[in-house]
């Protein structure tokens, strides 16, 4: 039995119905368990809330959020987070997203937040199994300032770095980048294996990699081999043409 320490659980919620019944399950057998769990509803049409009480209904200390418009944000997803983690009571925040089962291996590095390290991210992998996954022991992500959506962030060295309101893609990548500038305790842990239920990638989401591709250069700071090495390994051609361009018209201006 793991020494309980408390943490909120915090879960930005857009029209998740046909995963939360394989996801949920994954956050009641994460042990210790949350202290509470903070869930963000952003204008669901779907089932979305109705599940996720009758999954939690005999839990105590959950927060039901729902989610207002942010028009003075460029990313609906980062303002959610902003909200669960500004409600967080907690010092120790677990986030994660409402189409990932959680590894409860991730457990064995809650006592590392706060003392050793300042945000701890986790690998997961995508469901049905993608080239990505066949990359994985060769996979050069360190070099790649490589995070994810599932991560441990201790909330008081949060509040001092904060989601940048301009970000519109990879809000996760961004704050891990700008803790490491700060010099900010930071690590990437690859052997855990939570299942993405949503799959991306590839070629199917290149204005997507457009978009990330601006925001490499604009918030990320990332030199060009990286974007390069991310282009290839990702199979997005447009990334390398976004940051390409936003590095360009910042020269121009």
């Amino acid at each position: 039995m793991i020494e309980k320490i408390n943490y909120s659980l915090c879960c930005p919620i857009y029209n998740e119905a046909k995963y939360l019944p394989y996801v949920i399950p994954s956050w009641l057998r994460l042990n210790p368990g949350p202290s509470e769990f903070i869930l963000v509803f952003d204008r669901c049409s779907d089932r979305s809330e109705e599940i996720c009480q009758k999954y939690l209904k005999n839990l105590k200390h959950k927060f039901i959020i729902k989610g207002d418009l942010a028009p003075d944000w460029n990313s609906q997803i980062a303002y959610n987070r902003h909200v669960a983690f500004n409600s967080a009571n907690f010092n120790i925040i677990l986030n994660t997203d409402a189409d990932t089962i959680l590894d409860p291996k991730i457990m064995e590095y809650l006592r590392l937040v706060g003392c050793r390290f300042d945000m701890i991210s986790f690998r997961r992998i995508n469901y049905p199994l993608d080239y990505r996954f066949w990359l994985r022991i060769n996979y050069p992500r360190p070099y790649l300032d490589f995070s994810s959506a599932i991560y441990f962030f201790w909330k008081p060295t949060w509040k001092k770095v904060g989601f940048d309101k301009r970000v519109m893609r990879s809000d996760d990548t961004t704050l891990m980048v700008q803790l490491k500038e700060r010099g900010f305790r930071y690590c990437f842990e690859s052997h855990t294996r939570s299942i993405h239920l949503r799959k991306t990638g590839g070629f199917s989401s290149q204005d997507h990699g457009f978009t990330s591709g601006v925001e490499r250069w604009k918030f990320q700071h990332s030199p060009v081999w990286k974007v390069v090495l991310s282009t290839l390994i990702h199979r997005k051609p447009k990334l390398l043409v976004g940051y390409l361009y936003a590095r360009r018209k910042t020269k121009e201006s």
